[in-house]
């Protein structure tokens, strides 16, 4: 038997192999098996957390048309946006009424600065609000 520290490999270490799908008995392929890598000196791993949300929580953060699931009617449905004036766009009109003393009516009419109300196009049940935010 030989020393330990005198052993040598004859080939260096090899890759991992890629993902392979084996078959059981019944005929049935079972998962396939993905390794993780081991980072290497000065490399950090990342963690990629997926969220679902749901149909109400997309349109409070989303301020364009999204396709949703219809909470009422259960249909799959790009969503129709109506602009409503709300807090934020008052709270806007207030600030430049103080800071610049003119312009303060602009806001009331920008449909950037309004509220946008997401709505199903076939039931026209009112999805979610995405609400105006001047500071974010």
């Amino acid at each position: 038997m030989q020393d330990p520290q005198q052993q040598q490999y004859p080939y260096p270490p090899q890759a991992p192999l890629p993902a392979m799908s084996i078959k059981n008995d019944n005929q049935n392929y079972m998962p396939a098996v993905q390794m993780q890598p081991i980072p290497m000196q000065g490399q950090q791993l990342v963690n990629i957390q997926i969220i679902k949300l749901d149909s109400t929580q997309i349109c409070q953060i989303t301020p364009h048309p999204v396709q949703v699931n219809c909470n009422s009617c259960q249909e799959k449905v790009t969503t129709e946006l109506t602009y409503k004036r709300g807090q934020g766009t008052f709270c806007c009109c207030f600030l430049l009424t103080i800071f610049v003393g003119c312009c303060c009516c602009i806001p009331l009419f920008n449909k950037n600065c309004q509220d946008k109300i997401h709505s199903c196009p076939k039931c026209h049940n009112v999805i979610g609000v995405c609400e105006y935010r001047p500071f974010s």
